[in-house]
């Protein structure tokens, strides 16, 4: 007899689809993994209206997210299944936890990519860690380091205001509107094609 897997929500049962059961193992398998590399998880599938961190680790003075993908045996491996959306959304995540938790916006942080790829039995094949593989930046930072870097690069002089936080957020908005006309732009004119 299949049983359908579901977790308790107070007094609800949540059904889980296979693909969701599936994940749930991969990032098990990910978080058991990176423990034994030293790593120790201060948070599992953390949710916000950006989207959903996999896992959230800490190795020395290194905040990780870390996207799990897991895929079974076939001609696109794990690693690969990462959307341009997807990376943008991580960002926005990534981004969402380190206000939500100012606790830990003072350590350099990045995002990593931990694919497993599965053969037709379920065995685990290949297992890939890409490090800092998604990037808004061209280097991990502190995100107030992020912050005066997009002070400098728009023109928002940090130095001349008494409040350094609303300036720096300014210079983020700004930043985030030129990136949102170049992104406005490429999907137009891939429409185009």
């Amino acid at each position: 007899m299949v049983r359908p897997t579901g977790r308790c929500v107070g007094s609800v049962v949540v059904m889980r689809t296979a693909r969701q059961t599936l994940g749930d193992a991969g990032e098990h398998h990910a978080r058991r993994q990176l423990e034994a590399d030293g790593y120790s998880c201060l948070a599992e599938q953390w949710r916000c209206p950006a989207g959903e961190l996999d896992l959230v680790m800490l190795r020395g003075d290194d905040l990780v997210f870390v996207e799990v993908k897991v895929r079974r045996g076939g001609l696109v491996e794990a690693e690969q299944a990462v959307t341009p959306a997807q990376q943008r959304r991580l960002l926005k995540a990534a981004q969402a936890f380190l206000i939500a938790h100012p606790e830990h916006q003072d350590l350099t942080w990045r995002i990593d990519l931990l694919g497993i790829t599965l053969d037709r039995g379920g065995r685990v094949t290949r297992v890939s860690h890409l490090e800092n593989a998604i990037t808004g930046v061209s280097a991990p930072q502190t995100i107030a380091e992020e912050l005066r870097r997009l002070a400098r690069v728009n023109g928002v002089d940090s130095a001349d205001s008494s409040d350094t936080e609303a300036s720096l957020g300014h210079a983020k908005r700004v930043s985030d509107q030129k990136a949102n006309y170049y992104n406005a732009r490429v999907i137009a004119e891939k429409n185009k094609g």
